[in-house]
């Protein structure tokens, strides 16, 4: 029997009562920066200060966003300048990030786990094609640029704020078939599995609602708390930090809690939980003037 056939076919039914409660798909790039916030390893350091830091981490999420076994590796390169005097507590920080991974297409979204929901039919007939069950890849720039004022509670505390904004561009195959799914016109293909041929199908509805698009821009936020083990952090230093990324309204915000603790040679490594990579581990190093 022509088992793909006939999924494709039931598209026919299904394309005129697709509305705008369809699936929604994120970029992965609308994840928050990885790049933590660096400080002042001796807090009777009152002078001006640059800090130049590169970094790797691993990136994943086991379900997201109506996608699932999300892997990613990348890098991030980040500069500090620290005001000095009277004006100490104030900085300027610049993250580039990239990274590239691959992942599902996948339901995870509470109704769309009802096969028989009419907003959500013709996507779960889609992931039971050829090119539903693929693994699809993903390339992510993102840019943070922040003002942020660091304070030091003693020789031993410090907490802060920072604002500013980030911005994102992506690529790859996972943007691509997002967009393609979430257009007006939708080609799908399934196999014939006796025949092996591929049968295309056009819908005049989109399967998906695509939120991201390939870029996007929005307001970005860091507040953190951290302590010094030791009066000039010979024993190195520990930070607790909540990122956020505002952008578009409050469903689309995205955030991430950080613990990172830095070794008194410059070297650090840490662990963040958040939405989209929903678990992060990093490892990087600090280079101070």
């Amino acid at each position: 029997m022509m088992k793909s056939g006939f999924a494709l076919i039931s598209f026919l039914a299904i394309a005129p009562m697709l509305m705008g409660c369809t699936p929604r798909m994120r970029s992965m790039g609308g994840s928050v920066e990885v790049a933590p916030i660096t400080h002042r390893a001796d807090a009777s350091n009152k002078g001006s200060q640059m800090a130049l830091d590169a970094m790797g981490f691993f990136a994943g999420s086991d379900e997201t966003e109506n996608v699932s076994d999300v892997r990613a590796f990348g890098g991030t390169a980040s500069f500090t300048y620290r005001m000095g005097g009277g004006a100490s507590f104030l900085f300027f920080n610049a993250a580039l990030s990239g990274f590239h991974g691959s992942l599902n297409f996948a339901c995870t979204d509470e109704d769309c786990s009802d096969p028989d929901d009419s907003y959500y039919r013709a996507y779960h007939k889609w992931l039971e094609t050829s090119e539903g069950g693929k693994r699809y890849d993903f390339t992510n720039l993102q840019e943070r640029l922040l003002v942020g004022l660091d304070f030091d509670m003693g020789s031993y505390l410090f907490a802060g704020v920072a604002v500013g904004g980030q911005a994102f561009q992506g690529g790859g195959s996972y943007d691509k078939k997002r967009g393609n799914l979430a257009s007006d016109t939708v080609v799908v293909y399934g196999v014939d599995e006796e025949t092996g041929e591929t049968s295309p199908i056009t819908i005049n509805a989109p399967i998906i609602r695509d939120a991201d698009g390939r870029y996007g821009f929005g307001v970005a936020t860091v507040a953190w708390m951290g302590a010094r083990f030791g009066k000039q952090s010979e024993y190195g230093n520990l930070s607790l930090e909540l990122s956020t990324f505002l952008k578009d309204g409050p469903s689309m915000w995205t955030r991430s809690w950080k613990l990172t603790y830095w070794h008194p040679t410059g070297f650090y490594g840490g662990a963040a939980w958040g939405d989209l990579l929903n678990y992060t581990a990093y490892v990087g190093k600090t280079f101070t003037f």
